[in-house]
């Protein structure tokens, strides 16, 4: 059942992918421990891609077929997060 929930995933997001919504899912399987699956995209896009009905069956059903199975949308880079954090400080004048 992981196997062909992780095909569903797959097939989820490299439709997305395909229609230029996202990047294509990165793969990142583990030795030992969790195993990831990574799409990068604009963060306000990946935001409401989650939140469609195929993407919340998928959330729902994840943690039924597979052990510590979660989601996460990040923001990446050192930029994206000092210089909003730096702002911020100073509109607070801490």
């Amino acid at each position: 059942m992981s196997v062909a929930f992780a095909r569903e995933v797959d097939a989820y997001w490299g439709k997305l992918a395909a229609e230029g919504k996202c990047a294509e899912p990165k793969w990142f399987w583990a030795m030992n421990g969790p195993s990831y699956w990574i799409v990068e995209g604009d963060f306000e896009a990946l935001l409401m891609l989650s939140s469609t009905p195929e993407a919340q069956k998928l959330l729902l059903k994840g943690p039924f077929i597979c052990e510590n199975f979660g989601q996460e949308i990040c923001v990446a880079g050192r930029e994206e997060m000092l210089k909003p954090t730096e702002e911020l400080i100073s509109e607070m004048k801490l």
